[in-house]
């Protein structure tokens, strides 16, 4: 119950950001959390990736800001 309230806010995170979601399989046993903040001294655009690993599946959720 807990796994799709989990899932069910990252969704609706990803909807509110407007982020690109992409999932991928691994053939390894990865948890964990990666969260990257990119600026660039060009442009006022900054990216951010939220990437989670749990177990064999990688979710990964792109925006800019």
């Amino acid at each position: 119950m807990i796994g799709i309230l989990l899932i069910t806010a990252l969704f609706g995170f990803a909807v509110w950001k407007q982020a690109e979601v992409i999932i991928a399989g691994t053939y390894s046993i990865l948890v964990g959390l990666l969260y990257d903040r990119q600026e660039y001294d060009d442009e006022d655009v900054i990216d951010h990736t939220l990437q989670i690993a749990l177990i064999f599946i990688v979710i990964t959720f792109k925006w800019e800001s």
